[in-house]
């Protein structure tokens, strides 16, 4: 069965300071997070998350993220992952993750692979994210903290987005009219 349940951030603290709220919900059960800012949108009958989950738990795999391909002039704005093998995920195959970098240089991105908004996180998250560091802008991040999960050894998996599964930022003023604007659009020639 399906609980949903969510919290409001009150600062922008960053995403791990947001997870942190849920700790006492979440009571030991593996969960998924789901940033509201971002929608992804699919062709497929099986949406992206459900097939994250179920290629991770075939794998053994507990934490996982949901991950898209990003122009080299984007690489800065999100984590980025890198896979132990670098063909798993350009071929569309869930890949087990060696490191995530957030917000790296340009040059120092392990790929061209993102964080598209979507985790399937344990419990060992809260462990990580109370030792994990904030950066410089005073934030805490859950690809942080997952970073911390593969260096204690813990499989982080990542499955990418495929053809006509599409992730949509939301987030800014620019990004929800631009979004608004299409659906508008799309609506429009559907009724045609």
């Amino acid at each position: 069965s399906l609980k949903l349940s969510y919290a409001i951030q009150l600062e922008a603290n960053g995403s791990g300071d947001a997870v942190r709220y849920a700790e006492t919900w979440t009571q030991g059960e593996t969960f998924l997070v789901a940033f509201g800012d971002c929608l992804i949108e699919t062709e497929s009958e099986t949406p992206p998350v459900l097939r994250m989950i179920d290629e991770c738990q075939g794998m053994g795999i507990e934490n996982a993220v949901l991950v898209e391909k990003v122009a080299t002039e984007k690489l800065s704005l999100y984590g980025i992952v890198a896979p132990e093998v670098e063909t798993d995920l350009e071929e569309g195959r869930t890949a087990i993750l060696r490191d995530i970098i957030e917000k790296p240089k340009i040059e120092e991105a392990p790929s061209h692979f993102a964080i598209a908004a979507r985790f399937l996180l344990t419990s060992q998250i809260f462990d990580a994210l109370r030792v994990s560091k904030k950066d410089v802008r005073g934030e805490q991040n859950i690809p942080d903290a997952l970073r911390l999960l593969l260096n204690d050894q813990i499989a982080v998996g990542a499955t990418p987005l495929l053809k006509g599964e599409v992730r949509k930022d939301i987030g800014s003023l620019e990004g929800y009219y631009t979004e608004f604007a299409r659906a508008v659009e799309r609506e429009k020639n559907e009724r045609v």
